[in-house]
C-alpha cells in the first residue's frame, strides 16, 4: 500500500516512524498483517521578506495600455503580493498581474506601491511612479488663398 504524509500549510513532513521508517514521501508499505505508521511533521521555518522589487512593460505606456507587473523580492518564505496603483484604484493581488490606467488627456504619474508580505510575519513595501503618456493624433492641416 502506498502512503503520503500531506502537511498542512506551515508544516512539513519529516518522517515515518513505527512499521515505516525513513523520509521517502510518498512510501510503500506491505500490508500482511496490522501496522502500526506514525508521520512526523515540523513547523516550517520563516524566512523573512527582504529585498522587494518590481518591473514592468511596457516601461512607457500610454493610456489604454495592458502594463503588466512583476514583483520580486531577494528573500522570503513564500511572499504574498499586493499591489495599489494610485488614483484610487482598488488594491490587487498576485504576481505577475496586469493593470490599465484610466484614459486621460494630459500626461498623468502614479505611484505604484507593491507590497510582499508572508506569515513570518513580515512585510516588505516597494514604490515607483508609472508615468502614463495620452496618445496624440496630429491631422494633416490644409490652408488654402482664397482670391487676392
Amino acid at each position: 500500500m502506498q502512503l503520503e504524509a500531506v502537511p498542512d500549510v506551515g508544516w512539513e513532513f519529516v518522517e515515518w516512524m513505527g512499521d515505516l521508517s525513513g523520509s521517502a514521501n510518498p512510501d510503500t508499505i506491505l500490508m500482511d498483517n496490522d501496522r502500526m505508521v506514525t508521520t512526523v511533521f515540523t513547523v516550517t521555518p520563516c524566512v523573512d521578506v527582504f529585498g522587494a522589487g518590481f518591473s514592468f512593460e511596457p516601461t512607457e505606456p500610454f493610456v489604454d495600455d495592458t502594463v503588466s507587473f512583476s514583483g520580486t523580492v531577494t528573500a522570503g518564505s513564500a511572499p504574498t503580493y499586493t499591489w495599489s496603483f494610485g488614483g484610487g484604484s482598488t488594491v490587487q493581488t498576485g504576481n505577475p498581474i496586469v493593470h490599465t490606467f484610466p484614459s486621460a488627456l494630459t500626461e498623468q504619474t502614479y505611484t505604484v506601491v507593491m507590497t510582499a508580505s508572508n506569515n513570518c510575519p513580515s512585510q516588505d513595501v516597494v514604490s515607483q511612479p508609472v508615468t502614463i503618456r495620452p496618445r496624440h493624433m496630429y491631422l494633416p492641416l490644409t490652408m488654402r488663398s482664397y482670391g487676392s
